[in-house]
């Protein structure tokens, strides 16, 4: 159907569909405009999602699987054996494996930046307490106890708010958050040995603790993701004929 254009004096129908056409440009190019800001932002939002949750698992997976750095020079400081000490890293594995349904309850209860927060809370003060580590038991409360909980709790937000973020790429980005707990694994090893050699077991520890607390800068970019949510709008197709104007008499 075509625009209805009435007769205007010193105006043709020509002049009427040159207006329309104009009108109809504008709009178009404010919708793409406005689509194009609100893209920008929002990948402003996903690149530094991803990077809090790479970091986290940096952080708190990278430290658990560095233990054997720690175990050798406690185990030779309290004259224990490496099966004694096992425990210990099986009872830390054991709670970051199996608490993801609490965690993912609290999650929806409060938000993921506040369960990381407190998950991270608590592996600081775990690896923190055990600098006055004395024997195998209280190694099981201090590493095994509260840095196995501070992981579990903070470890499971890292995906879920990746997930909800990512539709297109989630893929990808699960993978990159994913592949800090490998790089983790990886730089945290020779660090701990220099620490180690540097400053001896207590302040070796005392130290990676400090850096365990960089978990609450990472938690503090899992904002949620309500506040980027892209409005949608309707482009104006090629076929579609603009809209009725009737012209004053």
């Amino acid at each position: 159907m075509r625009a209805a254009c009435l007769p205007v004096k010193g105006c043709g129908t020509a002049c009427n569909k040159g207006w329309l056409e104009t009108l109809r440009v504008r709009k178009i190019l404010f919708v793409l405009r406005v689509r194009l800001d609100m893209f920008q932002l929002d990948m402003f939002a996903y690149n530094f999602c991803t990077i809090g949750a790479t970091v986290v698992n940096i952080l708190i997976p990278g430290t658990i699987k560095s233990f054997g750095v720690l175990q050798l020079e406690f185990n030779s400081m309290s004259k224990s054996s490496a099966s004694a000490s096992s425990g210990v890293v099986a009872l830390c594995y054991f709670l970051y494996s199996s608490l993801g349904p609490l965690s993912s309850i609290l999650s929806v209860k409060w938000s993921y930046r506040t369960v990381t927060l407190l998950g991270g809370s608590f592996a600081a003060v775990g690896m923190i307490l055990s600098r006055w580590a004395s024997s195998i038991s209280y190694l099981y409360f201090s590493f095994g106890a509260l840095v196995g909980a501070g992981a579990g709790l903070a470890f499971p937000p890292t995906v879920y708010i990746v997930t909800s973020y990512f539709v297109r790429l989630r893929g990808l980005a699960n993978g990159i958050c994913m592949s800090g707990s490998a790089f983790g694994s990886i730089i945290l090893p020779p660090v701990l040995r220099y620490l180690l050699e540097e400053y001896c077991y207590s302040g070796a520890v005392l130290i990676l603790g400090g850096i365990m607390l960089n978990v609450w800068a990472a938690a503090l970019l899992f904002q949620p993701v309500e506040q980027h949510m892209v409005r949608k709008y309707k482009d104006v197709e090629e076929d579609e004929e603009p809209p009725q104007v009737r012209t004053a008499k």
